[in-house]
Protein backbone atom coordinates (compact mmCIF):
# COMPACT_ATOMS: atom_id res chain seq x y z
CA UNK A 1 0.00 0.00 0.00
CA UNK A 2 1.04 3.24 -0.93
CA UNK A 3 1.16 5.81 1.92
CA UNK A 4 1.41 9.90 1.02
CA UNK A 5 4.04 11.48 2.08
CA UNK A 6 3.15 14.50 4.81
CA UNK A 7 3.09 18.11 2.81
CA UNK A 8 3.42 21.53 5.41
CA UNK A 9 0.16 22.75 6.58
CA UNK A 10 -0.37 25.93 5.22
CA UNK A 11 -1.33 26.96 9.37
CA UNK A 12 0.68 26.30 11.84
CA UNK A 13 1.47 27.42 15.53
CA UNK A 14 4.62 28.23 14.88
CA UNK A 15 6.42 28.84 12.13
CA UNK A 16 9.62 26.85 13.80
CA UNK A 17 7.26 23.98 13.43
CA UNK A 18 7.35 24.89 9.71
CA UNK A 19 10.97 24.85 9.20
CA UNK A 20 10.86 21.33 10.57
CA UNK A 21 8.81 20.13 7.72
CA UNK A 22 10.45 21.78 4.64
CA UNK A 23 13.21 19.19 5.88
CA UNK A 24 13.17 15.80 4.64
CA UNK A 25 11.98 13.45 6.92
CA UNK A 26 14.61 11.36 8.16
CA UNK A 27 14.64 7.38 7.36
CA UNK A 28 13.86 6.51 11.37
CA UNK A 29 11.48 3.86 10.41
CA UNK A 30 10.42 2.61 6.86
CA UNK A 31 8.02 5.28 5.66
CA UNK A 32 5.38 3.29 4.01
CA UNK A 33 4.98 0.97 6.98
CA UNK A 34 2.02 1.05 9.25
CA UNK A 35 2.42 0.80 12.68
CA UNK A 36 -0.15 -0.22 15.79
CA UNK A 37 -0.12 2.02 18.71
CA UNK A 38 -3.10 1.48 21.21
CA UNK A 39 -3.80 4.47 23.39
CA UNK A 40 -6.22 4.02 26.53
CA UNK A 41 -9.23 1.67 24.79
CA UNK A 42 -8.52 3.13 21.15
CA UNK A 43 -6.03 1.29 18.27
CA UNK A 44 -4.11 3.94 16.05
CA UNK A 45 -2.35 2.68 12.61
CA UNK A 46 0.31 5.26 12.00
CA UNK A 47 2.78 5.33 9.31
CA UNK A 48 6.68 5.19 9.76
CA UNK A 49 6.48 8.21 7.94
CA UNK A 50 4.27 10.38 10.20
CA UNK A 51 6.28 8.46 13.37
CA UNK A 52 9.82 9.33 11.90
CA UNK A 53 8.93 13.08 10.99
CA UNK A 54 9.34 14.05 14.82
CA UNK A 55 11.95 11.86 15.89
CA UNK A 56 13.63 10.17 17.64
CA UNK A 57 11.20 9.60 20.02
CA UNK A 58 9.84 6.70 22.22
CA UNK A 59 7.58 5.11 19.14
CA UNK A 60 10.81 5.13 16.83
CA UNK A 61 12.67 3.26 19.52
CA UNK A 62 10.16 0.89 20.47
CA UNK A 63 9.67 -0.01 17.02
CA UNK A 64 13.09 -0.16 15.60
CA UNK A 65 14.14 -2.36 18.73
CA UNK A 66 11.14 -4.54 17.91
CA UNK A 67 11.43 -4.87 13.86
CA UNK A 68 11.19 -8.29 13.57
CA UNK A 69 7.78 -7.87 15.12
CA UNK A 70 5.81 -7.42 12.68
CA UNK A 71 2.06 -7.49 14.38
CA UNK A 72 3.30 -5.94 17.52
CA UNK A 73 1.19 -3.30 19.21
CA UNK A 74 2.33 -0.81 21.07
CA UNK A 75 -0.03 -0.54 24.45
CA UNK A 76 0.17 2.72 26.04
CA UNK A 77 -2.47 3.64 29.25
CA UNK A 78 -3.02 7.67 27.49
CA UNK A 79 -5.83 9.56 26.72
CA UNK A 80 -6.81 8.53 23.31
CA UNK A 81 -8.14 12.02 22.79
CA UNK A 82 -4.78 13.48 23.54
CA UNK A 83 -3.06 11.61 21.39
CA UNK A 84 -5.63 12.31 18.31
CA UNK A 85 -4.19 15.44 18.41
CA UNK A 86 -0.62 14.34 18.68
CA UNK A 87 -1.27 12.05 15.83
CA UNK A 88 -3.03 14.78 14.02
CA UNK A 89 0.84 16.41 14.61
CA UNK A 90 2.67 13.68 12.99
CA UNK A 91 0.39 13.52 9.82
CA UNK A 92 1.80 16.95 9.04
CA UNK A 93 -1.15 19.35 10.38
CA UNK A 94 -1.38 22.26 12.91
CA UNK A 95 -3.24 21.62 15.60
CA UNK A 96 -5.22 24.04 17.74
CA UNK A 97 -5.37 24.12 21.21
CA UNK A 98 -8.32 25.53 22.85
CA UNK A 99 -7.47 26.48 26.49
CA UNK A 100 -4.77 26.12 29.06
CA UNK A 101 -6.10 22.51 30.39
CA UNK A 102 -5.47 20.99 26.67
CA UNK A 103 -2.11 22.30 25.96
CA UNK A 104 -0.65 21.17 29.05
CA UNK A 105 -2.00 17.69 28.73
CA UNK A 106 -0.40 18.27 25.17
CA UNK A 107 2.95 19.46 26.35
CA UNK A 108 2.96 16.54 29.08
CA UNK A 109 2.10 13.90 26.58
CA UNK A 110 4.60 15.39 23.68
CA UNK A 111 7.16 15.26 26.60
CA UNK A 112 6.52 11.37 28.06
CA UNK A 113 6.38 10.40 24.11
CA UNK A 114 9.44 12.34 23.53
CA UNK A 115 8.66 14.56 20.35
CA UNK A 116 10.88 17.01 20.03
CA UNK A 117 9.27 19.30 17.37
CA UNK A 118 6.03 19.35 18.83
CA UNK A 119 7.65 20.14 22.12
CA UNK A 120 9.12 23.04 20.43
CA UNK A 121 6.08 24.12 18.70
CA UNK A 122 4.12 24.06 22.25
CA UNK A 123 7.41 25.89 23.59
CA UNK A 124 7.34 28.45 20.78
CA UNK A 125 4.00 28.84 20.66
CA UNK A 126 2.36 32.36 19.46
CA UNK A 127 0.19 32.03 22.36
CA UNK A 128 0.03 32.56 26.32
CA UNK A 129 -2.80 29.60 27.93
CA UNK A 130 -3.89 30.50 31.60
CA UNK A 131 -7.29 30.55 33.81
CA UNK A 132 -7.52 33.63 35.65
CA UNK A 133 -10.10 33.20 38.48
CA UNK A 134 -12.25 30.29 36.78
CA UNK A 135 -12.06 31.84 33.53
CA UNK A 136 -9.67 30.85 30.37
CA UNK A 137 -7.71 33.33 28.49
CA UNK A 138 -5.64 32.69 24.87
CA UNK A 139 -3.97 35.95 24.07
CA UNK A 140 -0.93 36.57 21.50
CA UNK A 141 2.47 36.93 23.32
CA UNK A 142 2.80 39.87 20.44
CA UNK A 143 0.41 42.13 22.65
CA UNK A 144 3.20 42.91 24.89
CA UNK A 145 5.33 44.07 22.22
CA UNK A 146 6.14 47.42 24.08
CA UNK A 147 9.36 47.44 26.08
CA UNK A 148 8.72 47.56 30.02
CA UNK A 149 5.41 44.51 29.20
CA UNK A 150 7.81 42.13 28.54
CA UNK A 151 9.39 40.01 30.24
CA UNK A 152 6.44 39.57 32.10
CA UNK A 153 4.71 37.32 34.76
CA UNK A 154 3.68 34.44 31.81
CA UNK A 155 6.95 34.65 29.97
CA UNK A 156 8.72 33.54 33.54
CA UNK A 157 5.87 31.67 34.80
CA UNK A 158 5.55 29.25 31.56
CA UNK A 159 9.38 29.04 31.32
CA UNK A 160 9.05 27.72 35.26
CA UNK A 161 6.13 25.59 34.04
CA UNK A 162 7.94 24.02 31.29
CA UNK A 163 10.93 22.91 33.33
CA UNK A 164 8.46 21.48 35.86
CA UNK A 165 7.24 19.50 33.21
CA UNK A 166 10.90 18.18 32.25
CA UNK A 167 11.04 17.07 35.57
CA UNK A 168 7.40 15.75 35.59
CA UNK A 169 8.94 13.54 32.70
CA UNK A 170 12.12 12.74 34.14
CA UNK A 171 9.94 11.16 37.03
CA UNK A 172 7.57 9.19 34.75
CA UNK A 173 9.99 7.29 33.48
CA UNK A 174 10.92 5.32 37.20
CA UNK A 175 7.22 4.88 37.48
CA UNK A 176 4.16 3.03 35.15
CA UNK A 177 2.42 6.33 34.55
CA UNK A 178 3.22 10.02 35.73
CA UNK A 179 1.69 11.82 38.49
CA UNK A 180 -0.71 14.36 37.35
CA UNK A 181 0.77 18.10 36.41
CA UNK A 182 -1.83 20.95 36.96
CA UNK A 183 -2.91 23.78 34.75
CA UNK A 184 -1.77 27.41 34.95
CA UNK A 185 -4.20 28.76 37.41
CA UNK A 186 -4.26 32.64 39.22
CA UNK A 187 -6.44 33.38 41.52
CA UNK A 188 -6.93 37.38 40.36
CA UNK A 189 -10.13 38.96 38.91
CA UNK A 190 -10.67 37.71 34.87
CA UNK A 191 -12.89 41.17 34.91
CA UNK A 192 -9.48 43.17 35.25
CA UNK A 193 -7.69 40.89 33.21
CA UNK A 194 -9.77 40.57 30.26
CA UNK A 195 -9.22 44.92 30.68
CA UNK A 196 -5.60 44.50 30.42
CA UNK A 197 -5.70 42.30 27.70
CA UNK A 198 -8.22 45.32 25.69
CA UNK A 199 -6.02 48.27 26.97
CA UNK A 200 -2.57 46.10 25.80
CA UNK A 201 -4.75 45.70 21.94
CA UNK A 202 -5.24 49.28 21.61
CA UNK A 203 -8.54 49.61 23.16
CA UNK A 204 -9.58 52.76 25.03
CA UNK A 205 -12.64 53.40 27.85
CA UNK A 206 -13.67 55.30 30.46
CA UNK A 207 -12.57 54.55 33.88
CA UNK A 208 -13.30 55.95 37.61
CA UNK A 209 -10.21 56.49 40.30
CA UNK A 210 -11.24 53.66 41.91
CA UNK A 211 -10.89 50.96 38.98
CA UNK A 212 -7.52 52.84 37.55
CA UNK A 213 -6.36 52.05 40.90
CA UNK A 214 -7.10 48.48 40.46
CA UNK A 215 -6.06 48.32 37.06
CA UNK A 216 -2.28 49.39 37.93
CA UNK A 217 -2.17 47.09 41.16
CA UNK A 218 -3.04 44.19 38.40
CA UNK A 219 -0.24 45.90 36.02
CA UNK A 220 2.58 45.66 38.98
CA UNK A 221 1.20 42.01 39.89
CA UNK A 222 1.87 40.95 36.03
CA UNK A 223 4.43 43.07 35.41
CA UNK A 224 2.96 45.18 32.80
CA UNK A 225 5.14 48.08 33.49
CA UNK A 226 4.75 50.01 30.62
CA UNK A 227 0.94 49.81 30.70
CA UNK A 228 1.05 50.14 34.28
CA UNK A 229 2.58 53.99 33.45
CA UNK A 230 0.16 54.98 30.51
CA UNK A 231 -2.73 53.80 33.08
CA UNK A 232 -1.50 56.35 35.88
CA UNK A 233 -2.67 59.66 35.70
CA UNK A 234 -0.27 62.21 34.74
CA UNK A 235 -0.72 65.72 32.85
CA UNK A 236 2.54 67.03 30.91
CA UNK A 237 2.02 70.59 30.73
CA UNK A 238 4.27 73.51 28.73
CA UNK A 239 5.66 76.18 30.76
CA UNK A 240 5.55 78.77 28.94
CA UNK A 241 7.90 81.17 31.70
CA UNK A 242 10.74 78.11 31.51
CA UNK A 243 9.75 77.35 27.88
CA UNK A 244 10.25 73.43 29.22
CA UNK A 245 7.68 71.00 29.80
CA UNK A 246 6.63 70.19 32.99
CA UNK A 247 4.80 66.68 34.50
CA UNK A 248 2.52 66.48 37.43
CA UNK A 249 1.83 62.97 38.95
CA UNK A 250 0.37 62.17 42.22
CA UNK A 251 3.32 61.75 44.46
CA UNK A 252 1.84 58.19 45.55
CA UNK A 253 2.82 57.28 41.92
CA UNK A 254 6.37 58.65 41.67
CA UNK A 255 9.51 55.73 41.72
CA UNK A 256 12.69 57.35 43.44
CA UNK A 257 14.49 55.69 40.90
CA UNK A 258 13.43 57.70 38.43
CA UNK A 259 13.66 61.08 40.01
CA UNK A 260 15.94 63.39 38.55
CA UNK A 261 18.33 66.01 40.65
CA UNK A 262 20.25 68.70 39.14
CA UNK A 263 23.93 68.98 38.89
CA UNK A 264 24.41 71.73 41.58
CA UNK A 265 27.25 72.55 44.08
CA UNK A 266 27.37 71.82 47.59
CA UNK A 267 28.31 73.53 50.33
CA UNK A 268 30.46 72.41 53.40
CA UNK A 269 27.87 73.99 55.88
CA UNK A 270 24.83 71.60 56.86
CA UNK A 271 21.97 72.12 55.17
CA UNK A 272 20.19 72.48 58.79
CA UNK A 273 21.58 75.82 58.91
CA UNK A 274 19.12 77.49 56.70
CA UNK A 275 16.33 76.53 58.76
CA UNK A 276 17.11 79.36 61.19
CA UNK A 277 17.23 81.76 58.53
CA UNK A 278 14.14 84.27 58.48
CA UNK A 279 15.37 85.82 55.43
CA UNK A 280 14.15 82.80 53.34
CA UNK A 281 10.51 83.91 53.72
CA UNK A 282 9.25 86.95 54.81
CA UNK A 283 7.35 90.77 54.87
CA UNK A 284 7.42 93.68 53.53
CA UNK A 285 6.44 96.75 55.34
CA UNK A 286 3.28 96.87 53.47
CA UNK A 287 2.31 93.62 54.27
CA UNK A 288 3.18 91.58 50.58
CA UNK A 289 4.87 88.48 51.33
CA UNK A 290 8.63 88.68 49.50
CA UNK A 291 10.99 85.97 49.67
CA UNK A 292 14.66 86.15 48.77
CA UNK A 293 14.60 82.41 47.71
CA UNK A 294 12.28 82.22 45.65
CA UNK A 295 12.48 80.28 42.36
CA UNK A 296 14.13 81.85 39.26
CA UNK A 297 11.12 81.88 37.40
CA UNK A 298 8.78 83.28 40.39
CA UNK A 299 7.16 86.67 38.57
CA UNK A 300 8.51 89.84 39.98
CA UNK A 301 6.38 92.05 42.14
CA UNK A 302 3.85 94.53 40.35
CA UNK A 303 5.78 97.84 41.67
CA UNK A 304 8.83 96.95 39.86
CA UNK A 305 9.03 96.85 35.98
CA UNK A 306 9.03 93.40 34.21
CA UNK A 307 11.51 91.67 32.26
CA UNK A 308 10.93 90.29 29.78
CA UNK A 309 11.09 86.07 29.77
CA UNK A 310 13.97 85.77 27.62
CA UNK A 311 16.04 87.98 29.20
CA UNK A 312 15.34 86.55 32.28
CA UNK A 313 16.13 82.92 31.65
CA UNK A 314 18.62 83.69 29.22
CA UNK A 315 21.18 84.52 32.72
CA UNK A 316 21.28 81.97 34.87
CA UNK A 317 21.59 83.84 38.17
CA UNK A 318 23.31 81.88 41.09
CA UNK A 319 20.35 82.62 43.07
CA UNK A 320 17.85 80.11 41.13
CA UNK A 321 16.49 77.65 42.73
CA UNK A 322 17.00 74.35 40.38
CA UNK A 323 14.14 72.17 40.22
CA UNK A 324 14.04 68.53 40.53
CA UNK A 325 12.66 66.72 37.55
CA UNK A 326 11.51 62.95 36.34
CA UNK A 327 11.44 60.92 33.91
CA UNK A 328 8.79 58.18 33.19
CA UNK A 329 10.19 54.74 32.52
CA UNK A 330 9.02 53.19 29.10
CA UNK A 331 6.93 55.87 27.83
CA UNK A 332 9.33 59.18 28.67
CA UNK A 333 12.15 59.68 26.21
CA UNK A 334 13.33 63.11 28.55
CA UNK A 335 12.76 64.31 31.87
CA UNK A 336 10.89 67.29 33.14
CA UNK A 337 10.76 69.73 35.63
CA UNK A 338 8.02 68.01 38.12
CA UNK A 339 4.74 69.03 40.11
CA UNK A 340 3.78 66.56 42.41
CA UNK A 341 0.46 66.26 44.07
CA UNK A 342 -0.60 65.34 47.84
CA UNK A 343 -4.33 64.31 47.97
CA UNK A 344 -4.10 63.26 51.66
CA UNK A 345 -4.74 65.41 54.47
CA UNK A 346 -1.80 64.43 56.84
CA UNK A 347 0.16 67.65 55.28
CA UNK A 348 -0.05 71.18 56.40
CA UNK A 349 1.50 74.69 55.81
CA UNK A 350 3.06 76.42 58.77
CA UNK A 351 3.15 80.27 58.68
CA UNK A 352 5.36 81.36 61.79
CA UNK A 353 4.46 85.15 62.24
CA UNK A 354 7.38 85.70 64.68
CA UNK A 355 10.57 84.35 62.84
CA UNK A 356 8.62 85.08 59.33
CA UNK A 357 8.98 81.52 58.53
CA UNK A 358 6.80 79.13 56.08
CA UNK A 359 6.99 75.45 56.55
CA UNK A 360 4.98 72.37 55.09
CA UNK A 361 4.73 69.68 57.96
CA UNK A 362 4.03 66.06 56.54
CA UNK A 363 2.87 62.97 58.83
CA UNK A 364 1.96 59.70 58.84
CA UNK A 365 1.97 58.26 54.97
CA UNK A 366 2.93 61.30 53.39
CA UNK A 367 5.97 61.93 55.39
CA UNK A 368 6.43 57.99 54.52
CA UNK A 369 5.94 58.57 51.05
CA UNK A 370 8.26 61.84 50.58
CA UNK A 371 11.12 60.47 51.90
CA UNK A 372 10.70 56.74 50.21
CA UNK A 373 10.51 58.67 46.85
CA UNK A 374 12.75 61.59 47.72
CA UNK A 375 15.15 60.89 50.26
CA UNK A 376 17.99 59.32 48.30
CA UNK A 377 17.83 61.92 45.52
CA UNK A 378 17.73 64.89 48.18
CA UNK A 379 20.68 63.07 49.76
CA UNK A 380 22.73 63.14 46.43
CA UNK A 381 23.21 66.99 46.56
CA UNK A 382 23.57 67.12 50.38
CA UNK A 383 20.62 67.09 51.64
CA UNK A 384 19.68 64.52 54.13
CA UNK A 385 15.96 64.67 55.74
CA UNK A 386 16.33 62.97 58.63
CA UNK A 387 17.29 66.82 59.85
CA UNK A 388 14.13 67.87 58.79
CA UNK A 389 12.65 65.15 61.19
CA UNK A 390 10.95 65.49 64.75
CA UNK A 391 9.15 63.39 66.45
CA UNK A 392 5.67 64.93 68.25
CA UNK A 393 3.99 63.33 71.00
CA UNK A 394 0.48 61.74 70.47
CA UNK A 395 -2.08 60.84 73.12
CA UNK A 396 -0.46 59.20 76.64
CA UNK A 397 2.02 56.91 74.86
CA UNK A 398 2.58 57.69 71.04
CA UNK A 399 4.48 59.77 68.98
CA UNK A 400 4.50 60.88 65.68
CA UNK A 401 7.49 61.46 62.97
CA UNK A 402 6.67 64.69 61.50
CA UNK A 403 8.54 65.71 58.10
CA UNK A 404 8.83 69.86 58.11
CA UNK A 405 10.45 71.05 55.17
CA UNK A 406 10.95 75.32 54.25
CA UNK A 407 8.30 76.32 51.50
CA UNK A 408 7.33 79.06 48.96
CA UNK A 409 3.83 80.68 49.04
CA UNK A 410 4.15 83.35 46.41
CA UNK A 411 3.46 81.60 43.75
CA UNK A 412 0.54 79.99 44.97
CA UNK A 413 -2.92 79.74 43.85
CA UNK A 414 -4.15 79.11 47.45
CA UNK A 415 -7.75 78.61 48.56
CA UNK A 416 -8.24 78.91 52.61
CA UNK A 417 -11.75 77.90 53.43
CA UNK A 418 -13.05 77.49 50.26
CA UNK A 419 -12.22 81.06 49.16
CA UNK A 420 -9.62 82.07 47.09
CA UNK A 421 -6.84 84.50 48.18
CA UNK A 422 -4.95 86.52 45.40
CA UNK A 423 -2.58 88.05 47.92
CA UNK A 424 -1.41 85.76 51.01
CA UNK A 425 -0.69 89.13 52.98
CA UNK A 426 -4.59 89.46 53.23
CA UNK A 427 -4.48 86.11 55.11
CA UNK A 428 -1.06 87.04 56.68
CA UNK A 429 -1.78 90.66 58.21
CA UNK A 430 -3.96 91.28 61.40
CA UNK A 431 -6.19 93.17 59.04
CA UNK A 432 -7.06 93.25 55.37
CA UNK A 433 -7.70 96.93 55.43
CA UNK A 434 -10.72 95.96 53.17
CA UNK A 435 -8.54 95.68 49.93
CA UNK A 436 -9.70 91.43 50.12
CA UNK A 437 -13.42 91.80 51.08
CA UNK A 438 -13.93 88.19 50.01
CA UNK A 439 -11.05 87.13 51.93
CA UNK A 440 -11.37 85.93 55.96
CA UNK A 441 -8.63 86.97 58.07
CA UNK A 442 -7.14 83.63 59.79
CA UNK A 443 -7.15 83.91 63.31
CA UNK A 444 -3.56 84.08 64.91
CA UNK A 445 -2.74 81.16 66.79
CA UNK A 446 -0.06 79.53 69.07
CA UNK A 447 1.78 77.28 66.51
CA UNK A 448 5.04 75.45 67.01
CA UNK A 449 8.55 77.03 65.92
CA UNK A 450 10.68 74.94 63.28
CA UNK A 451 13.50 77.13 63.93
CA UNK A 452 15.39 74.69 65.87
CA UNK A 453 14.25 71.08 65.84
CA UNK A 454 16.04 69.88 68.65
CA UNK A 455 14.84 72.17 70.97
CA UNK A 456 11.17 72.95 69.77
CA UNK A 457 8.87 76.03 71.09
CA UNK A 458 6.00 78.02 70.40
CA UNK A 459 5.54 80.83 68.58
CA UNK A 460 2.43 83.39 67.36
CA UNK A 461 1.31 82.35 63.66
CA UNK A 462 -1.48 80.30 61.27
CA UNK A 463 -1.73 76.62 60.46
CA UNK A 464 -3.45 75.63 57.53
CA UNK A 465 -4.36 71.92 57.00
CA UNK A 466 -4.35 71.11 53.50
CA UNK A 467 -7.03 68.50 51.73
CA UNK A 468 -5.03 68.72 48.30
CA UNK A 469 -1.67 70.78 46.77
CA UNK A 470 1.00 70.79 44.08
CA UNK A 471 4.07 71.23 44.95
CA UNK A 472 7.67 71.80 43.05
CA UNK A 473 10.82 71.30 44.80
CA UNK A 474 14.11 72.91 44.41
CA UNK A 475 17.17 72.31 45.27
CA UNK A 476 20.22 75.03 45.43
CA UNK A 477 23.91 74.81 47.74
CA UNK A 478 22.37 71.85 50.48
CA UNK A 479 19.34 73.55 50.87
CA UNK A 480 15.79 72.53 49.58
CA UNK A 481 12.71 74.73 49.13
CA UNK A 482 8.83 73.45 48.69
CA UNK A 483 7.37 75.60 45.78
CA UNK A 484 3.77 75.61 45.87
CA UNK A 485 2.01 75.74 42.95
CA UNK A 486 -1.78 74.76 44.15
CA UNK A 487 -3.23 74.77 47.25
CA UNK A 488 -6.84 73.29 48.96
CA UNK A 489 -6.81 74.20 52.77
CA UNK A 490 -8.71 74.68 55.80
CA UNK A 491 -8.35 76.61 59.00
CA UNK A 492 -10.10 76.17 62.50
CA UNK A 493 -11.94 73.54 63.50
CA UNK A 494 -15.35 74.51 62.20
CA UNK A 495 -14.03 74.03 58.64
CA UNK A 496 -12.30 70.23 59.42
CA UNK A 497 -15.73 69.35 60.39
CA UNK A 498 -17.20 70.71 57.33
CA UNK A 499 -14.22 68.61 55.64
CA UNK A 500 -15.97 65.58 57.07
CA UNK A 501 -18.27 63.57 54.81
CA UNK A 502 -20.99 60.85 55.56
CA UNK A 503 -20.30 57.41 55.02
Amino acid sequence: MSVPMPFESANSEKSAGNDDLREPIPQLLPHQKMYKIQIGSELFKVSGASLSSDGPSYFTEYFCKNSDKSDDVLFIDRSADIFSRIYQHLQGYAIPIKDEIEYTMIFSDAMYYHLPRLISILSETEYFYTNVGGQTFKFPKKLFCRKGDSPNYFHMTTGVHNLDLTKFVELSLKQLRPPPMSPPYIARSPHYFSDLLSLLSGASFEMDDEKRKSLIKECRYYMFLNLEQRLIKAKVIFNPLTQLEDILLDMVDLNKRYVVTPDVPVEDTPDSDYMNDPSSIKLDKDGSLSSDESPCFEPPSKKKKLDSSSDCYKKKVSGCWNMISYQRPYIDDNQRDLMFQINTTDSSIVINLDKKLIHLTLTGESASEFDKIFGAALLKVGINLNNHKFKLPVGTSKESVQLVLPACLSLCNLYVNSVEYPCVSSLLTESNNGNYPNCVTAKVERIIDFTNLNQLSCSKGIKLNCTRSIWKIGVRYGKVMLIAIKADTYHGAKEYCKSVNYL
